[in-house]
């Protein structure tokens, strides 16, 4: 993978001290953040890789714990209904109806929101459809 520096114009850290670093730069070696680096200590050339995103705020992946991929072409219907109604009378059928190409396009269409709204891992919900 190599030794890879992305230099932004801030970093939000989620670490436990919850730090945003300004004029400091994010240094990967092998797939790994190995540290951050004060912009005044940067020397391009020892990187493999230089990402300067200066206009960019650097921010971690989102995880999310829940989804179900085979719903996301049923969003807004029936929502009216109480939970359990809504399932039995609208959501189940709907699945039920999946074909192997509309499965296969909510997927992607899932997939696809999840990872523009920063989404770097998700867990599936819904392990019987496959």
């Amino acid at each position: 993978m190599g030794k890879i520096i992305i230099i932004p114009k801030k970093i939000i850290t989620a670490d436990e001290k919850n730090r945003i670093l300004k004029d400091h730069a994010v240094e990967i070696n092998n797939g790994k953040i190995s540290s951050f680096i004060p912009f005044d200590k940067i020397q391009k050339e020892n990187y493999d890789e230089v990402y300067d995103v200066k206009n960019l705020t650097l921010i971690p992946g989102f995880i999310q714990t829940h989804v179900h991929l085979s719903q996301t072409l049923f969003r807004g219907l029936a929502e009216d209904l109480p939970l359990l109604e809504w399932l039995r009378l609208k959501i189940f059928p709907f699945e039920n109806a999946h074909s192997n190409e509309s499965l296969r396009v909510t997927a992607q269409l899932s997939i696809n929101e999840l990872l523009l709204a920063g989404q770097q891992h998700f867990g599936y919900g819904n392990f019987t459809i496959w």
